[in-house]
């Protein structure tokens, strides 16, 4: 059985005092496989099991999408050798209350990603306020951070859909409100999410909405 190791790491400005809250997953395996060039070439969605081969291979850009295990995953940002990419879909729902969020995604590492992704995910986490909007329009103010590219200058891209399991307001497939791991500036029971139509809001942090999964891949120069 996968042993997970896990810190909580979400790094944000309060009273002059750091708050961490973020779940990473540190996994040090290597995935060995050859790509297909002619995939690479004839389809724009690519159908795979492992997503480093084809960083590696140079084909991968802000805006690459890729199927693996069913479920669509596109590449968000690019910095180094630092390679961000996110679930298009909420796989899951929960409140934002103290320790919701972080049990949300062990769920989600546990019952929604392969084992094939593990090998090449150093971390998931949910976006903040800013890696998303560009600034921080209710949440506390962030600072050493930015924006990802994918979300520059296109409202559409920060609408998700809910695939998961029955939930009282949304159908498999249909439209979502979404968590931000960004708390409200005056206090930290509400939390930031994205709304039905991409718009940035806040909410009591007691509800329950989509989880957004971003991961992190490196790759070696």
């Amino acid at each position: 059985m996968l042993k997970i190791c896990y810190n909580i790491y979400r790094k944000i400005k309060r009273d002059n005092k750091e708050i961490d809250n973020m779940i990473k997953y540190p996994n040090c395996k290597k995935v060995n496989c050859n790509y297909d060039e002619d995939v690479i070439k004839f389809f724009p969605v690519i159908k795979c099991t492992s997503i480093k081969q084809f960083i590696k291979a140079g084909v991968v850009t802000v805006g690459s999408k890729f199927v693996v295990d069913g479920r669509d995953i596109t590449c968000i940002h690019h910095k180094g050798n630092q390679w961000f990419f996110q679930y298009d879909d909420c796989p899951m729902a929960s409140t934002a209350e103290s320790g919701a969020l972080e049990k949300a995604l062990k769920k989600i590492w546990n019952e929604v990603i392969p084992e094939c992704l593990k090998k090449e995910i150093k971390y998931t986490f949910v976006p903040t306020e800013f890696q998303i909007f560009g600034e921080n329009k209710w949440g506390v103010k962030e600072t050493d951070t930015y924006q990802f590219d994918y979300y520059k200058n296109n409202e559409a891209h920060h609408v998700k859909n809910y695939r998961g399991p029955k939930h009282d307001f949304w159908k498999s497939g249909e439209s979502c409100t979404w968590w931000l791991s960004t708390v409200y500036s005056s206090t930290s029971a509400i939390c930031c999410f994205v709304g039905h139509g991409g718009d940035a809001n806040y909410s009591n942090a007691s509800h329950s909405l989509g989880v957004p999964v971003c991961f992190l891949i490196e790759v070696d120069d």
